[in-house]
């Protein structure tokens, strides 16, 4: 995410609200104790190409806003959509005012009970609960120094720290990239088929590592825990070599991945001998 909010913005405007994180404590909820510490060495984040840096929601949200108005998207907040209608050759999308909006796509990122979803599917989602919920809050730094036994978890790790939000821009970076090649209607359908490829094995991937990342630190008092525990314990703070081209192998997967690289490459070995072919 980083990666592409950096080269949206450049550098020295995401430094004014982002923050880098050099590392990550970690706490034993029950007794306090620091167990141990995730180092972000930078050898490592450098070798993918990113940093881990912290913002806030509304920071990006702000950041995110003010580029699309910049490229001339055009926001209505408040609009709720009550039905999406399919078309040939337009869809369309009906609000709960009664206005009906046509476009030649419609890009149903409505969340987890997506109206779009059920709609191409014909059916309602399968999804079924991950079996935890994660509650989330903010604390003014003023109200924090007034409880210094409390300080130390402004920096520890956040259950609910996923990567989602990172997702949703590897999307729109995989779908602008491929829809930068457009020359006729007739690619659409070959491009939908292509950001589906492209998109979904990195997404189950990805997912799959937020769901163990959730699952290790939610642990119940237990064997599994005190394993946990004691592993996090024993955790070193010096690096040499072996350790680092370790840290790296266990990241690059995730950090090191380019969604703009990886939406040319399909253009690049199939996309392109599409749009010769095609009428």
């Amino acid at each position: 995410m980083s990666k592409i909010l950096k080269n949206w913005v450049g550098e020295e405007e995401l430094r004014k609200t982002a923050v880098r994180n050099v590392g990550t404590p970690w706490y034993d909820m029950d007794t306090g104790e620091q167990m141990g510490y995730a180092e972000w060495k930078p050898a490592v984040m450098e070798e993918t190409g990113g940093e881990f840096l912290m913002m806030k929601h509304e920071d990006v949200h702000r950041l995110l806003h003010t580029l699309a108005i910049a490229a001339g998207a055009k926001i209505q907040f408040g609009a709720t959509v009550t039905s999406v209608t399919p078309g040939d050759p337009k869809p369309s999308v009906t609000l709960a005012t009664g206005e009906t909006l046509t476009a030649d796509i419609v890009i149903g990122a409505d969340g987890p009970t997506s109206m779009v979803r059920r709609m191409v599917l014909d059916r309602e989602d399968d999804a079924e609960p991950g079996g935890f919920t994660v509650f989330g809050g903010s604390v003014s730094a003023d109200e924090m120094k007034k409880y210094p036994e409390l300080e130390k978890w402004a920096t520890s790790e956040e259950p609910g720290g996923t990567h989602g939000p990172a997702m949703a821009l590897e999307d729109a970076v995989v779908f602008s990239t491929l829809f930068s090649h457009l020359k006729s209607w007739n690619q659409v359908g070959s491009f939908v088929s292509a950001y589906q490829e492209i998109r979904e094995a990195r997404t189950k991937a990805v997912n799959t590592v937020d769901v163990s990342n959730a699952e290790l630190v939610r642990m119940p008092p237990g064997p599994d825990r005190d394993r946990r525990n004691e592993s996090m314990r024993r955790a070193r703070r010096e690096w040499d070599d072996d350790a680092l081209q370790w840290e790296f192998e266990g990241v690059a997967a995730l950090f090191a991945y380019e969604a703009q690289d990886a939406a040319e490459e399909w253009w690049v070995n199939w996309g392109r001998f599409k749009e010769i072919n095609s009428p």
